[in-house]
């Protein structure tokens, strides 16, 4: 009889038994869906969890098992077939096996650097300047007119933690942290929202698995701010995606031909913001958080995961 293949979630934070995802909240469900999913397809299931618990060579140990209703304890170490990486992290993977793991280490550094990714994608981003230091600020500010707004933000920030956005004249005497690099950008008004979706400022969030559109939802900033992250107080809603105007599938498709094939098919979200019907990359994202369980979509994005680490461990 053929071994089962062993499918791998790992996670930098510990998971424990009897409910890994007690603290996921409305998402928890979600999160066991995938479990379920694989096992029903005939796949062994694990979650791997901690800084340590990977080894080397795809070898895994303290496991946690799924067997089809609850997590169990394993015994001894595993070598993965595919591995799906929930670490948040740039230390993993640690050696030379991007071709079993979703995300590979070079397409993680790519999202994590946001200039990086501007020299990337080019024009498909707003005007970006690189701030390395105090004077390197002092420079590049003067690329914006005195009363015009510009983004200020870590250049490997997260969850809007860090960014600054005001007129250029009242940002001149920012104080910049030394060991840290910072991005100036234009500011994208989106204020005029997307026809159909949603009125004014916004981001729109479109996430690609196994080279599909599975999921989207557009996310509007609390009143009197211009940051949509819900970690700041934004609002979330999802989008059909047959509601997804042409011009923007047209610009996902466009870095879809940059990215998928290059980096081996990512599950990744790329943030836009629309100004005249043109749009722009705000981010991409390499670590997405699951649907809601009220999200229609959240069935194919649990099934586009499973034909990922299909196709992985082959």
């Amino acid at each position: 009889m053929r071994e089962k293949k062993k499918f791998v979630v790992y996670y930098k934070k510990e998971k424990f038994l009897p409910d890994p995802f007690a603290d996921f909240g409305e998402k928890r469900d979600v999160h066991y869906a995938l479990f379920i999913a694989g096992h029903k397809k005939g796949y062994d299931m694990f979650i791997s969890s901690g800084v340590d618990s990977y080894k080397n060579k795809l070898t895994f140990t303290k496991n946690l098992l799924f067997d089809g209703e609850k997590f169990v304890s394993f015994e001894g170490d595993i070598v993965a077939d595919a591995i799906l990486d929930r670490s948040a992290g740039l230390y993993f993977p640690k050696e030379n096996i991007s071709s079993k793991v979703l995300n590979e280490i070079s397409f993680k550094k790519l999202c994590a650097d946001k200039f990086a990714t501007y020299k990337y994608l080019g024009e498909l981003v707003a005007k970006t300047f690189l701030v390395e230091n105090q004077k390197d600020f002092q420079k590049n500010i003067k690329n914006f007119s005195d009363d015009e707004l510009i983004v200020f933000k870590p250049v490997n920030g997260m969850q809007g933690k860090g960014i600054i956005i005001d007129v250029a004249n009242n940002m001149k005497k920012t104080k910049l942290k030394d060991d840290q690099k910072y991005i100036l950008q234009k500011f994208i008004d989106t204020s005029a929202g997307i026809e159909g979706i949603v009125d004014g400022l916004h981001d729109l969030r479109v996430v690609i698995v196994e080279g599909e559109i599975v999921w989207c939802h557009v996310r509007r900033p609390k009143a009197g701010t211009y940051l949509a992250n819900v970690a700041l107080g934004g609002s979330i809603e999802e989008v059909e995606i047959n509601r997804i105007p042409s011009y923007i599938i047209d610009a996902v498709h466009k870095i879809q031909s940059m990215i998928d094939n290059k980096y081996n098919m990512p599950l990744y979200s790329i943030d836009f913001g629309i100004s005249s019907k043109t749009p722009y990359v705000f981010e991409l994202n390499d670590q997405i958080g699951f649907p809601k369980v009220s999200m229609k979509n959240k069935d194919l994005f649990i099934s586009n995961i499973i034909k990922s680490l299909e196709r992985l461990s082959r």
